[in-house]
């Protein structure tokens, strides 16, 4: 046997010997006495209060409390329940104005804002401009989480540090210079310009350089001067004698005036030297095709047939012997008249008055008498016809006697109208009474119309003859007539506390309605206005549609499902569900 397994074998009897003397010696020992302890309590003799807060039930710095059998939690600020294990959210009420999250705390909590804005509860917007950020004189305007500067005139950037380079704008011309400044650039010209932008060549014939009423031209730096007879040189200074070479023909006198020689020539010639005769026909004084016939200093005009005057200027005068009569109007024209007669009257002189019952083939129907007038005849009708001519018999529905749209018959001397349906009366002036037979019921009111009526229900009541029976909604309401609802009201109020249910919204004690269209933000007593985003229902009907919030540049940001109901067409009543955000609120008008 190896020496491993005899030493296991020899450690089992030794446990087995100790096993069974000790239970031997527990046999010998008497039984000892023992008390059964009531609820809470514990010890030899039950005398000891069990200690419920050795575990330490009470969490979150709650106090506890040991009692028998049981314990309590005294529970620090912020927190609840019985171990005091619910931290109390305060993030529930979303305090954070303009914050990206609320983080909840033991009896507080902190915003983590969105850029721009700063406080406990991120509704303070934070001064961009307070580290006056704008240069030169610059107006900062704060903005959210930016801010702009308005520069003085002169500058620009971002933070107005620079000044605007007037010169890119390229004004300076012919070869200047520019010299860029605040809010203004200057221009050094070339040699030979002037002026603001150098467009202005130099006037070097401003001193008159040139004499003897020489004509000074102008050049880039320099002058020349073109001058009148008589003188020469760089300036016209020097004077040269005109008449020393005898111009004018023998007997006509030269004379010298400074700059020019004149011949003084003999009536009828001219010319520099006097040897041309004057054309006095040049300018055609002979009108009307008359032939002009020049003379020394004089002319004359022989006239084509039908002209006279020394220059045939004037018509030959046909109407002088007044041939046309009866108040005939006698047109003049070239070897001929014409006569425009007077109405009533013909003839090449207008001698011979017209017939007009003739001219018109007896114009006069129906046994009429023609009567012939100057320029006009005139017919008496028998009695029963009208009309120029005596041609239409006497139309009574001329005055338009039927009244509402009904259609009249003419007859001789008489006339009668056909009705259309919903008229009556011998002109058609009078509606038939549809409400006669008292056809609205339950107190509705008649409204009578065209072959046709309607009936103006009472709240309780609707149907075509208000025999329907009572609407719930249209008397089991509650008033809304909160003035801060109205348009035109700002205000930070809240619906979130409104319960759900049928409303009616009053106005100065007026019925009023929700908006149909988008009112503006922080309208109606709120931030977020609450709108009907639908058409109105008819009397006696209730419809569904969504209502909706306006906020961040969408009119319908939040919506929800409202009804409404048209009682009796008096007014409406809207069943509205509890707003879930702040601030928005219902809005009416």
């Amino acid at each position: 046997m190896s020496f491993q397994r005899l030493t296991h074998v020899t450690l089992f009897y030794i446990l087995l010997s100790t096993f069974v003397g000790y239970v031997q010696s527990a046999a010998t020992v008497p039984p000892s006495k023992s008390c059964l302890c009531e609820a809470g309590y514990t010890g030899v003799n039950c005398d000891v209060v069990i200690n419920n807060c050795a575990s330490t039930p009470c969490q979150n710095g709650g106090t506890c409390t040991n009692g028998v059998n049981v314990y309590s939690c005294a529970c620090v600020p912020g927190a609840t329940n019985n171990n005091c294990q619910t931290i109390i959210d305060n993030c529930l009420s979303s305090p954070c104005v303009h914050g990206q999250s609320c983080v909840n705390g033991l009896n507080s909590y902190s915003c983590t804002c969105i850029p721009g804005y700063t406080g406990k509860n991120c509704d303070q917007v934070i001064n961009n401009c307070q580290s006056n950020p704008c240069q030169n004189g610059a107006t900062c305007s704060n903005g959210i989480n930016s801010f702009t500067c308005s520069c003085a005139a002169g500058y620009t950037g971002a933070i107005c540090n620079s000044i605007i380079d007037n010169c890119p704008m390229n004004q300076c011309q012919n070869g200047a210079t520019c010299q860029n400044s605040l809010n203004a650039y200057y221009c050094h010209c070339a040699a030979g310009y002037q002026g603001q932008y150098c467009d202005q060549v130099v006037n070097n014939c401003l001193s008159s350089p040139c004499q003897n009423n020489g004509q000074c031209t102008n050049g880039i730096n320099t002058y020349s001067c073109s001058c009148t007879i008589g003188y020469t040189g760089v300036n016209c200074e020097d004077e040269v004698d005109l008449c020393a070479s005898s111009p004018c023909p023998v007997g006509f006198q030269c004379t010298d005036d400074g700059n020019i020689y004149n011949c003084n020539c003999y009536p009828g010639y001219t010319g520099a030297n006097c040897d041309d005769v004057i054309n006095n026909c040049q300018s055609n004084p002979c009108q009307n095709g008359g032939q002009c016939i020049n003379a020394v200093n004089a002319y004359s005009c022989s006239c084509a047939s039908g002209y006279t005057g020394s220059n045939c200027n004037t018509l030959v005068n046909n109407c002088a012997s007044s041939p046309c009569i009866n108040g005939a109007t006698c047109i003049n024209a070239l070897n001929q008249y014409s006569c425009t007669c007077a109405a009533g009257f013909t003839g090449d002189n207008c001698c011979r008055e017209i017939d007009n019952c003739v001219l018109n083939n007896s114009p006069c129907k129906n046994g009429g008498t023609c009567v012939n007038g100057i320029n006009k005849y005139t017919c008496s009708c028998v009695v029963g016809y009208t009309g120029v001519n005596c041609a239409s018999v006497t139309n009574n529905c001329a005055s338009t006697p039927c009244l509402n749209g009904a259609t009249c018959f003419n007859a001789f001397n008489s006339f009668t109208c056909s009705c259309i349906t919903g008229y009556t009366g011998s002109n058609c002036g009078s509606i038939i009474n549809n409400c006669a037979s008292s056809p609205c019921q339950n107190g509705g009111t008649c409204n009578n119309a065209v072959n046709s009526y309607s009936c103006t229900c009472t709240a309780s009541y609707t149907g075509p003859q208000c025999g329907s029976g009572n609407i719930p909604q249209c008397t089991g309401y509650r008033i809304l007539n909160d003035s801060w609802r109205t348009l035109g009201t700002p205000g930070l109020n809240c619906d979130s506390g409104l319960s759900a249910g049928w409303y009616r919204f009053i106005n100065n004690g007026n019925n009023a309605i929700m908006p149909t269209s988008c009112p503006a933000i922080n309208n109606c007593g709120t931030q977020a206005p609450v709108w009907f985003s639908g058409s109105l229902p008819a009397v006696g009907q209730t419809v569904s549609v969504t209502a909706c919030s306006n906020w961040n540049s969408n009119c319908c940001n939040w919506s929800w499902t409202v009804q409404a109901t048209n009682c009796g067409g008096q007014y409406y009543v809207y069943y509205l569900p509890s707003s879930t955000n702040c601030n928005l609120a219902y809005c009416m008008q």
